[in-house]
């Protein structure tokens, strides 16, 4: 799993805690996925540690929005 956040890393560290208790991988990430450069460190970061993605979900303080992979969106 690969944990986003823009800013707010502390938060981002709690929930990939709750990953790994629960029997989880991931890594945290800080990037602003309201870019295409920061898309593609997510991605970057979840093909090169975990050879791909296959969900992408994300909860932008008022809703979220769960995408298919792939294909997404043409980066």
């Amino acid at each position: 799993m690969v944990v986003n956040a823009k800013r707010g890393r502390e938060e981002a560290e709690e929930a990939l805690r709750l990953v790994r208790d629960s029997g989880g991988n991931g890594v945290v990430v800080l990037a602003d996925v309201a870019t295409r450069e920061g898309c593609r460190n997510v991605i970057n970061t979840a093909v090169e540690r975990f050879g791909g993605w296959t969900y992408w979900l994300t909860t932008p303080g008022l809703g979220s929005t769960l995408f298919s992979s792939p294909p997404m969106i043409d980066l």
